[in-house]
Parts: structure tokens; C-alpha cells; sequence
């Protein structure tokens, strides 16, 4: 995945240091076949906002 750093501008610590630690979950939702199915990348239950229990990226 790949997100430009210009978009993250306003936040702090852009671009992060190698040995930085962000928080994240990557989610998708598909609604084939009239079934919602979903993917995350770290399982976070019911509600993917629970940002508690994301994953961590740790940059090189």
C-alpha cells in the first residue's frame, strides 16, 4: 500500500523516523452477490473504529 507523505503534511513526525511505531488497520468491505462480506487486517471485532486493539507499523 502506498500513501503519499504530502497528504499526511499537517501531522507530526512526517515523514517517521526509522524505529517509528503508528498504529494501524487496514479494512475492506465487499458487497458481491448481495452478501457483505469484509477483511481486516488485524481483527478488531465487531466495530473496526476500536482503534485500542489495531495493529502497530513499525517503519525501517
Amino acid at each position: 500500500m502506498f500513501v503519499p507523505y504530502e497528504l499526511l503534511q499537517p501531522l507530526p513526525n512526517i515523514p517517521p523516523r526509522p524505529g517509528s511505531r503508528w498504529r494501524a488497520n487496514f479494512y475492506r468491505v465487499d458487497y458481491d452477490e448481495g452478501k457483505t462480506r469484509s477483511w481486516d487486517w488485524v481483527r478488531v471485532g465487531p466495530s473496526f473504529h476500536e482503534f485500542e486493539k489495531f495493529g502497530t507499523l513499525i517503519f525501517e
